[in-house]
Order: structure tokens, then sequence, then C-alpha cells
């Protein structure tokens, strides 16, 4: 969930994810390019080593998103990598 005007900055890793809008707007910066606004049952990709924030530039409504991603696979066969964090570009 991001509150209304909150900000996420993920941790670059070496899994591809996939985050779901279940209800809300979402404004989200993928490798420092910005993709328009996700809205609801919208579908957003973050491939790997791509930095990703994410927002909820909405001025009194919640954000709601399901994130799925690759890492316990990488981690159960051992690829799995995180790296220093960075700011999207």
């Amino acid at each position: 969930m991001l509150r209304p005007g909150e900000e996420a900055v993920l941790q670059c890793d070496s899994a591809s994810a996939v985050f779901h809008i279940v209800k809300g707007a979402v404004q989200a910066e993928i490798a420092g390019e910005a993709l328009p606004t996700a809205e609801d049952a919208d579908v957003v990709e973050a491939p790997a080593h791509a930095s990703v924030r994410l927002a909820n530039g909405a001025g009194t409504k919640p954000a709601f998103l399901f994130q799925i991603d690759d890492e316990p696979l990488h981690s159960k066969i051992g690829i799995y990598e995180r790296f220093a964090a960075r700011a999207p570009a």
C-alpha cells in the first residue's frame, strides 16, 4: 500500500518484477523512464537490474499494489543478487 503522497524506491536486484495495481493510481519510474499513470487493474513490469520508484500522487486515496517477482526462484538456485541502492536516473 502507498499512502497519499508516499513514494517507494526499491532496492535494485537480479529479479524481474511485476506490479499489479489493485486499487488507486501509481506513478512509476522504471530504469529512469517515467511511465504513464497506472490505475485500477493496470500492470507495470520492471526488468532485472532496473531501478524502480513508485509513487502515489493522489491527494486523499491510498493505492494498493501486488508485487510478483523472481526472488524466490533466484534464491533457490543460488543466483539472486542485491545491489547498492541507487535512485532512478
